[in-house]
Parts: structure tokens; sequence; C-alpha cells
């Protein structure tokens, strides 16, 4: 989807708008033990609760929200987390205010 002409300029732009303001990777509080990512969105609103819920449904990354201002997005493999991680950083070009996801290290 981040190839076509169209979405990707769309996705781009919905990311960094949604993540402009800062944004946090920190380890969840609430999952099941499995490799996941919460996402800690500085200054949410609901107009970027919109885009971000849009930008991952395109994507087809399924995400949950444990609390107002975080999304939470749960993997299989450590990697795949590590993978997701790089792709908002590149995608949205903002990088992130802090990463405490240790989780997920290697």
């Amino acid at each position: 989807m981040l190839s076509h002409d169209e979405v990707g300029p769309f996705l781009r732009k919905s990311l960094r708008y949604v993540l402009n303001d800062g944004y946090e990777f920190q380890d969840p509080h609430y999952h099941n033990g499995s490799p996941a990512v919460e996402i800690f969105i500085k200054n949410i609103n609901e107009d970027k609760a919109v885009l971000f819920a849009a930008s991952m449904r395109v994507m087809g990354i399924n995400f949950e929200c444990p609390c107002g201002v975080t999304r939470q997005v749960n993997g299989v493999f450590r990697a795949e987390i590590r993978d997701f991680k790089r792709m908002l950083m590149r995608e949205s070009g903002v990088e992130p205010d802090r990463d405490t996801n240790v989780s997920v290290e290697e």
C-alpha cells in the first residue's frame, strides 16, 4: 500500500500529522505476554485517532486502544514489532521522543 501513487502519500501525511506533536514507544502495560509495542501519542484528539485508525486499517495492521492516549500493536515475533516501529518512523518522518520498548530488543 505504501508504494501506491495515491495511498502512499495519504498514509505518510496522516502518520506525520498524528505523530508530529511527539510520541513514545513503550512496553505495554496490559498484554498477554506476546511481543508488542504501546505507542503513547501526545496531544491526541479525535482527528488524530481517526487518521491513525484509518492508516493502520489500510495497511492491514491490527491494534488495540488500552487507554485514550495509547495504541498497542501486538505481534507474534519480536522482529515483527521492531520492523513495525522502523516503518512508522520511516513513513512518518518523525522520530519518537523516547523508546522504552525494551521487551522486543534483540
